[in-house]
């Protein structure tokens, strides 16, 4: 039995004034393709973009994904939503992005400047978060078709409003949308006890990009209630695969079955809690994170099924 190597990807903290140093670490150690996060202030200094754009192709790297660090909808406002979702997507084109994430539900309320998005949208019914939603992504959708970037849709961890991945594919489907897909985040589903394996071969082609990190599952959360801050930062751990509980092997084998065409993208995967944050131990988590990664392909490629 064998199996397919993916090429890898990790999200790099540009952020950072000193982002090239993460970018050469990465270089390093063989990567080629990088995903992007930051917030809508340092996205639109053009300046900045440019550097970032001119680092990458600098150093023969590629651009797969951006995420966006706003919602798709604007309540009670259509003309800003769109226009924000095309600034969003003409950044990503601008550095050549294929995929551009998005949280799932993720609306933007008007409320007390004290209170998050998460908790507004806590208390919206599903169907009507749903309905703002298609109200902005056909459009959204057909302007970033024209640029060759898909909008993909992610779980998010613990909130009740956007952490079952399969009422994500349900809407996705219901939208019929081409370049509307799905992004797993490895890490949000094990926290809210989903079989993450069975979602991948649940999404099929709909899955086209991911958040591969690790941690050790909803460690007791009770999911009859709503979610705070304190409940995620404990469980969503970005951890390295292998030091939490995720079943790799079968995420593997999943990612295989689908056949999934892209590469397979690490979420700054590192030791949560961890004082050293410096470039040399950056680098030390991402050379670990490889090598488990690698290991782990092997062991879903030759490892033998249990006894029947």
């Amino acid at each position: 039995m064998s199996g397919r190597t993916f090429d890898l990807a990790f999200y790099a903290p540009f952020y950072f004034e000193n982002f090239d140093e993460y970018l050469a670490v990465l270089q390093d150690l063989g990567i080629r393709y990088v995903g992007m996060g930051m917030g809508m202030g340092q996205l639109s200094d053009e300046l900045r973009m440019s550097r970032i754009a001119d680092a990458i192709r600098a150093r023969d790297m590629q651009q797969t994904a951006l995420h966006s660090p706003v919602g798709l909808v604007w309540a009670g406002d259509i003309n800003k939503s769109l226009e924000t979702n095309r600034k969003i997507i003409d950044i990503a084109a601008n550095l050549g992005a294929r995929s551009t994430i998005w949280h799932f539900r993720h609306v933007h309320l008007q409320g007390p400047e004290n209170v998050s998005d998460g908790d507004r949208v806590s208390g919206v019914p599903h169907g009507q978060l749903d309905e703002m939603m298609a109200e902005v992504l056909p459009e959204t959708c057909g302007y970033a078709a024209d640029k060759g970037i898909e909008i993909n849709l992610e779980n998010l961890p613990l909130m009740h409003w956007s952490r079952d991945s399969y009422q994500i594919l349900e809407f996705i489907r219901s939208m019929n949308l081409p370049n509307l897909g799905y992004i797993i985040d490895t890490g949000h589903s094990h926290a809210n006890g989903e079989e993450t394996a069975a979602v991948i071969r649940a999404a099929g082609a709909l899955l086209r990009d991911t958040h591969l990190h690790d941690n050790i599952g909803p460690r007791g959360f009770d999911f009859s209630g709503p979610a705070i801050e304190a409940d995620i930062s404990g469980r969503d751990l970005h951890m390295i695969p292998g030091l939490g509980t995720l079943n790799w092997i079968e995420i593997i084998r999943a990612l295989r079955e689908i056949e999934f065409p892209f590469p397979a993208t690490f979420e700054m995967p590192g030791i949560y809690g961890h004082p050293d944050q410096s470039v040399d131990q950056w680098s030390q988590w991402m050379d670990l994170t490889i090598r488990i990664w690698r290991a782990l392909e092997d062991a879903a490629a030759f490892l033998p099924a249990p006894p029947s």
